[in-house]
């Protein structure tokens, strides 16, 4: 069975890595394997800008690697001609087990990312 499910979501700012979901680690539904992940960029104003930013994935489970999924929004949104910033998907071949936490970390990798939204979908095979 292949299924998908939020993992995390975040309103950093911030320029050093900080915790997905207010600090709150994703607990698998099944155990198995992460197949991949979707990390969706959004804005939350017309005034929003999102740039250049980092997830970092990590669990006992996945063996001592990390997944590192990084992306670039297109600057600032004012509307009406803003364009979405782009969906980024990782694959991966990474095992998960009930009960074992997987911890997501985003950064903004400059200054400038103003009131984004951020959220992590995972893809899991039970």
């Amino acid at each position: 069975m292949i299924y998908s499910d939020e993992m995390g979501y975040s309103t950093s700012v911030t320029t050093s890595y900080v915790d997905l979901t207010n600090g709150s680690a994703y607990m698998p539904l099944t155990s198995g394997k992460l197949l991949g992940v979707k990390v969706i960029p959004s804005p939350t104003a017309a005034s929003s800008e999102i740039r250049s930013w980092t997830v970092k994935i990590s669990s006992v489970s996945f063996g001592g690697v990390q997944l590192i999924v990084s992306g670039n929004g297109p600057g600032i949104f004012t509307a009406p001609g803003a364009v979405n910033a782009p969906i980024v998907s990782q694959r991966c071949d990474l095992p998960v087990k009930t009960g074992v936490s997987v911890n997501l970390q985003i950064k903004s990798n400059n200054q400038v990312s103003v009131t984004p939204y951020f959220t992590v979908v995972g893809v899991f095979a039970a």
